[in-house]
C-alpha cells in the first residue's frame, strides 16, 4: 500500500502569514508594555478575513476597518466607566453599537466584539484605545494598498435586514437569563455574537453550517484556554492558536474568521479564565445559532405566505 503524503500547503494557506505576523506584533507589544489591554482578539478575525478570505464587504472599503471598530470600542470603553452592573452595561453597549452601525449603514460584525471587549474585561486603560486605533489603522493601510477590491459588489449586497432587531432582542434576553441563573461568563462571548450577527444577514445559513461553526468555535476556545494554562507565552500561544484553528477549519471545510478571535480571547480574560470556558462557548453557540436558524426560517415562511397571497 502506498502512502500519499500531501504537501503542507494543501493544509495551510500561506496567505495567512501576514495575518499571523500582524497578530504576533500586537502580542509582542502587549508583552513589552505588560498590558493585556493591548490585545484585540478580533484583529485576528479581521486580518484573516481580509488577507486570506478576501471578504468583499470588508476589503472593498478598508477605511471602515479603522473607524467602525474604533467607534464601537470607544462606545464600550465609555459605557464601562459608568457605575452600573455588568449586564446593564452590556445591554447598553449592544443597543448603542447597533444604533451606530445602522446610522453609518455598515454592519461590520467584528466591530461588535471590540465594543463588548472593554466591558467583559472591565478595561479602564487607555492602552486599549491606543491599541485599537493603531492596529486597525495599520490594517486599513495594508488592505488599502495590497488587498482592496472594488466597491461595486459591496454596494450591491448592502440593504436593510429585518432580522437584526430580533437578534438584538435575543442577545438581551440571553444576558438577562444568564443573570438570573448567575453565569456571568456567558453574558456575552464576542466571537459567538459576531458569528450570529453575520449569519442573520446570510440567506444561505443552514444547520450543517451551524454545526461546523459550533465545533470550530468550541475547539478554538479549548486550544486558546489550553495554551494560556500550559504554554505561558503569548507569542507561542498565538502561533499554536493560528495553526490549530487553520487545520480545524480546513478539516471542517468551512471559513470562519471569528474562530481565530475565539482562540485569542482567553488571553484577555485573565484570572477569570477556567476550564469551563470552552463549555460556555459550546452552550452559547448551540443556543444562539439554533435561534438564528429558527428566526430565519420563520422569516422565510412569512415571505412564502406573502408570495402565495
Amino acid at each position: 500500500m502506498k502512502i500519499r503524503i500531501r504537501p503542507l500547503g494543501s493544509y495551510i494557506n500561506f496567505s495567512i502569514l501576514p495575518a499571523l505576523i500582524l497578530v504576533l506584533v500586537m502580542l509582542g507589544v502587549s508583552m513589552f508594555f505588560r498590558s493585556d489591554e493591548i490585545i484585540l482578539p478580533e484583529l485576528s478575525a479581521l486580518s484573516v478575513g481580509c488577507f486570506v478570505y478576501k471578504i468583499p464587504h470588508w476589503t472593498s472599503k478598508p477605511l471602515a476597518l479603522f473607524y467602525i471598530p474604533s467607534g464601537t470600542a470607544v462606545i464600550g470603553f465609555v459605557i464601562n466607566m459608568f457605575t452600573l452592573p455588568i449586564y446593564i452595561k452590556l445591554i447598553l453597549v449592544l443597543v448603542a453599537m447597533i444604533a451606530f452601525l445602522q446610522i453609518i449603514r455598515n454592519n461590520l460584525a467584528p466591530a461588535l466584539a471590540t465594543g463588548l471587549l472593554p466591558v467583559i474585561t472591565d478595561c479602564r486603560s487607555f492602552y486599549f484605545i491606543g491599541s485599537i486605533l493603531v492596529f486597525t489603522f495599520l490594517l486599513f493601510l495594508i488592505v488599502k494598498f495590497f488587498y482592496q477590491n472594488g466597491e461595486k459588489e459591496f454596494e450591491e449586497k448592502k440593504g436593510k435586514n429585518t432580522l437584526i432587531l430580533p437578534y438584538v432582542i435575543l442577545l438581551i434576553v440571553w444576558i438577562v437569563i444568564c443573570k438570573i441563573i448567575n453565569i456571568p461568563a456567558m453574558f456575552a462571548i464576542p466571537p459567538v455574537i459576531v458569528v450570529g450577527f453575520e449569519y442573520v444577514q446570510n440567506p444561505s445559513y443552514n444547520i450543517s453550517m451551524s454545526i461546523r461553526h459550533i465545533i470550530a468555535l468550541a475547539i478554538a476556545a479549548f486550544i486558546g484556554t489550553w495554551g494560556i494554562f500550559y504554554l505561558h507565552d503569548f507569542i507561542l500561544v498565538g502561533i499554536v492558536d493560528f495553526i490549530v484553528v487553520t487545520l480545524t477549519l480546513k478539516f471542517l471545510n468551512t471559513k470562519l474568521p471569528p474562530a481565530y478571535a475565539m482562540a485569542i480571547l482567553p488571553m484577555v480574560i485573565g484570572e477569570h479564565l477556567n476550564w469551563l470556558f470552552p463549555i460556555y462557548v459550546l452552550v452559547m453557540s448551540i443556543v444562539h445559532f439554533a435561534v438564528v436558524i429558527f428566526i430565519k426560517k420563520k422569516q422565510l415562511n412569512k415571505q412564502l405566505i406573502k408570495t402565495k397571497a
